[in-house]
């Protein structure tokens, strides 16, 4: 498994880098620093100027879906029910949330988000329905779970509504669903997409998603009939990733290329 590092004005790679003996799963950047989540259960911290390894993370039993950062701390989720949270002074693990209570095997945590100073997760729908779970960050325990998709949901975003910010969830059962943070209940279901949405991006006040139907939809709110109604809809590649960024959609295909939109 292999990171590549782009050159941005001329979209060549600069640098190629390796450690995981899983594939990469999910990047984000996390007090200043590149981390990585594999299907080799580690999590990688990187040092964006050298390129080299800082801190290898290894207390997760399972395959590390998703990494973010919530506050000072890296958090991370894993097909072996727990999310951690990691201080990025020390890279060691402070506080393990599990996702049941009960001895039954948890589903895994696919995704992460932060809404409203509050840590929100989505789940895998293996062995009990799918959830969305909001966890109060005063005392780390799980304050909201929302029995939302039919099946598992692979991506949450925040975005600016017409009155506040929502939260989005996407999932393998092709449907977006748009979600009140305040109250936490449903407000819309998107329908667009033929196959598993397993990617969503925002920019302002559009919704970008990707899904394996080889499409993206760019998602407005329609004032008139009050709706998120799809914009326009990119062909592509079955999607995995997106991200908004230099005012440039980036998405990574399941055909192993990256797809830069201006």
């Amino acid at each position: 498994a292999i990171l590549q590092v782009w050159n941005l004005d001329h979209f060549t790679i600069e640098r190629t880098i390796s450690h995981h003996s899983g594939p990469v799963l999910a990047l984000a950047m996390c007090s200043g620093n590149l981390v990585s989540a594999s299907g080799d259960c580690t999590i990688v911290v990187w040092d964006p100027t050298t390129w080299s390894l800082i801190r290898s993370l290894d207390d997760h039993s399972d395959v590390v879906n998703c990494v973010c950062q919530f506050e000072e701390r890296l958090v991370s989720g894993s097909d072996d029910g727990t999310i951690k949270l990691w201080s990025t002074e020390t890279w060691t693990c402070e506080v393990t949330l599990h996702t049941t209570t009960t001895d039954a095997q948890p589903n895994g945590v696919l995704c992460l988000a932060v809404c409203n100073q509050k840590l929100v997760s989505g789940s895998a729908a293996d062995r009990s329905p799918a959830t969305i779970k909001v966890w109060n960050a005063a005392n780390w325990t799980c304050e909201r779970v929302i029995e939302a998709h039919k099946d598992s949901i692979w991506a949450l975003q925040v975005c600016n509504g017409p009155d506040g910010e929502k939260l989005f969830s996407a999932s393998v059962d092709t449907s977006i669903q748009v979600w009140d943070m305040d109250t936490w209940t449903l407000e819309h279901t998107l329908r667009g997409h033929h196959g598993p949405v397993y990617a969503l991006t925002s920019l302002g006040g559009k919704v970008m998603s990707g899904s394996d139907d080889e499409t993206m939809h760019v998602w407005g709110f329609d004032a008139e009939t009050n709706e998120w109604k799809s914009e326009r809809m990119l062909r592509s590649k079955g999607v995995w990733s997106l991200i908004y960024f230099n005012d440039r959609l980036v998405s990574g295909l399941a055909d192993h290329n990256i797809k830069v939109f201006c």
